[in-house]
């Protein structure tokens, strides 16, 4: 299922497995991921479980040419669909195009990730250069690891537009999964807000008005649950009662994702870091 909406022109689409009737019943409307249109250019494919309607979309709007944000499932999962139905240039980063090649090779694949995602069909694309051009916008590619290590971020300077993909997520984090690079989550996140973006399209398909302070509000979060974290391991206390203290307890999320998303998992994020200082933004 895809809502869409427009802001300046950008078709947001805000992409959801149709849930089976006892979920929706239970209120649980599923995880949403966020595609974009503008010119030609698709920003993110969305799920496999969308990639019928994707291509659809695709095709009645003229895409051209797709860029994938990283590798993750709910934003390659269309490309196949897509690239057959309208013949377009897939660009990503390199590490991006391995995936796409080959999805067998990610392990462990949890249940909740082919429920609520699928499993991605092959796809194959091209590297992306310093710059995506479309016949009217400039589109700037920084790579901005942390959430993965092939993430990227295209910037539309002379429109301020900011498409984030995953590195930012909207909120207060309050979990992660095993093996995120918190250092560089927020290092890259002060590289956006350095570019002094007007809007923000998030890989949710939420869109800000406000990025620059949007962005700025989410690097002061990460850095003061930073501290806070560091500032109970000195003094001794273990990890889960950090995590208990600071976050919670662990909900039915973790449950749901089998322990993939933890409080634990972003409280050992700081504590790895804590040899590591975090990079000033370039």
């Amino acid at each position: 299922m895809i809502q869409v909406t427009e802001a300046e022109g950008v078709l947001a689409l805000s992409c959801s497995r149709n849930m089976p009737g006892p979920l929706r019943l239970a209120g649980f409307g599923g995880y949403r991921t966020g595609a974009y249109v503008v010119d030609g250019l698709l920003v993110d494919t969305g799920s496999a479980r969308t990639a019928p309607e994707m291509a659809d979309l695709a095709a009645a709007r003229g895409v051209q040419l797709v860029v994938n944000t990283h590798h993750h499932e709910d934003h390659i999962g269309g490309n196949a669909a897509v690239s057959r139905r309208t013949g377009a240039r897939i660009l990503a980063h390199p590490l991006t195009l391995e995936r796409l090649r080959d999805w067998s090779s990610v392990r462990p694949f949890h249940f909740y990730r082919g429920f609520m995602f699928g499993r991605p069909q092959p796809s194959s694309g091209e590297p992306l250069g310093e710059v995506v051009e479309t016949p009217r916008h400039r589109f700037e590619v920084h790579h901005v690891p942390g959430h993965t290590a092939d993430h990227v971020a295209l910037f539309e300077r002379s429109r301020g537009w900011l498409f984030g993909g995953d590195a930012f997520v909207g909120g207060e984090d309050r979990a992660a999964r095993p093996k995120p690079d918190i250092r560089q989550v927020i290092a890259s996140l002060g590289r956006l807000r350095a570019l002094e973006p007007r809007i923000l399209f998030a890989g949710s398909g939420r869109v800000y008005q406000d990025a620059a302070a949007t962005l700025g509000r989410k690097i002061a979060y990460l850095e003061d649950l930073g501290g806070r974290v560091l500032a109970l391991h000195e003094r001794g206390v273990v990890e889960e009662e950090i995590a208990r203290r600071l976050l919670g307890r662990d909900g039915w999320f973790s449950l749901f994702t089998s322990g993939d998303y933890r409080a634990i998992h972003l409280v050992r994020s700081y504590l790895r870091s804590r040899q590591d200082p975090l990079p000033p933004p370039a």
